[in-house]
């Protein structure tokens, strides 16, 4: 019983662990989850916390995993791992029967699971649970000091936070987005020229959802939860024919097929909150705009906010740094799920050669 006992401890503390690492690798997309569950929950108050629940999540995910696998505190972490899986599943059921959530985001953005898949998954997991809980004479394995253990789990801590701070402030550790190097653009873009689509932005306030074009999309106070792109003629076979990488100029033109049709190399600086640029980001921006001709390239400054906000700060920085009107950037935009998986930090920039992703990292100058 001993052998089987440690066996499913270490399993399953390797699997929290695991669970952890993946989200802390890609922060963003674990904050955005997070902000989903609060929007579908009627929680958009406590967005302002997404960023501090999703830390905290990685960080109970990763200490009760360490804590089975090493056999440290084991009477605290198995009640802590059953309370955490009643809890996990309690919230699947509501995704099965309420809560508008296709993927719960147990391993952040690298695995989607369904949410029957999520549900048995988390049966399993709390099977586990209630079998170290019920059976702890199984644990016979030599307990390491109370000393060793806090410091393990004080290097456990660390950890996770580093892994965490450093992927969502200065580069991702891992790229789950739907967007990663090689990913052939030109190709998801194809069925937009010559076609006109319908394109709706749903944001949420108060628990009211509502749909708006991008011409007109609401205040700050709205939370956005998707984007709907379809074709607004129906197509032959009768279904609706969408395009999965679309890009809108400010006249509300849907230009992506032709930016990517064109021979050369194309450059996306990913801006998700334009008045959190820094002057020296902008200085960047300016100067890849103004070299971009004269290295055969194509500039664009890619933006998920109301668009007077982005030529609002860009104007305030242009005037601020001097720059002369060809130095500015030529503004398109997008839905916040799209900017934020062709990159996930903010100015972030992508490169773009003969239609395929080639390059994704932090603002620079030096790309050429």
């Amino acid at each position: 019983m001993r052998y089987l006992y440690r066996g499913v401890a270490i399993a399953v503390g390797l699997f929290f662990m695991l669970f952890a690492i993946l989200k802390a690798a890609d922060p963003m997309g674990t904050i955005l989850k997070v902000e989903e569950y609060l929007q579908a929950m009627g929680l958009e108050g406590l967005q302002s916390l997404s960023t501090t629940i999703a830390a905290l999540l990685c960080l109970v995910e990763f200490i009760i995993g360490a804590a089975l696998a090493a056999k440290v505190r084991m009477a605290l972490a198995v009640p802590l791992l059953l309370l955490f899986m009643a809890v996990m599943t309690i919230i699947t059921i509501l995704n099965l029967t309420i809560l508008p959530i296709d993927d719960c985001g147990c391993f952040g953005e690298a695995i989607k699971l369904s949410n029957t898949e999520t549900f048995l998954k988390n049966l399993l997991l709390l099977g586990c649970a209630l079998f170290l809980l019920l059976y702890p004479k199984g644990d016979c394995a030599k307990r390491i000091s109370p000393k060793r253990a806090m410091l393990l789990m004080g290097a456990a801590v660390v950890l996770e936070l580093l892994i965490f701070s450093y992927s969502l402030w200065y580069k991702p550790l891992a790229d789950f987005g739907q967007f990663r190097k090689g990913t052939d653009l030109r190709e998801m873009a194809e069925g937009g020229a010559g076609a006109l689509y319908d394109a709706l932005f749903v944001y949420q306030k108060e628990g009211r959802r509502e749909s708006f074009t991008l011409d007109n999309l609401p205040d700050t106070t709205w939370t956005f939860v998707e984007s709907i792109v379809s074709s607004a003629e129906d197509s032959p076979s009768g279904e609706e024919s969408a395009a999965d990488f679309q890009l809108k100029n400010g006249a509300g033109e849907y230009i992506a097929q032709d930016i990517l049709g064109e021979e050369g190399r194309v450059l996306f600086s990913i801006v998700n909150s334009a008045e959190s640029l820094s002057l020296k980001d902008w200085e960047t921006i300016f100067r890849l705009a103004a070299q971009s001709e004269s290295h055969n390239a194509r500039f664009y400054l890619v933006c998920c906010q109301l668009q007077q906000e982005v030529i609002d700060a860009m104007a305030a920085a242009a005037e601020s740094l001097g720059a002369e009107p060809a130095e500015l950037p030529y503004l398109l935009y997008t839905d916040k799920k799209t900017a934020l998986s062709l990159n996930r930090l903010n100015g972030g920039l992508v490169v773009v050669d003969e239609g395929v992703l080639s390059y994704k990292d932090r603002l620079t100058s030096t790309i050429w």
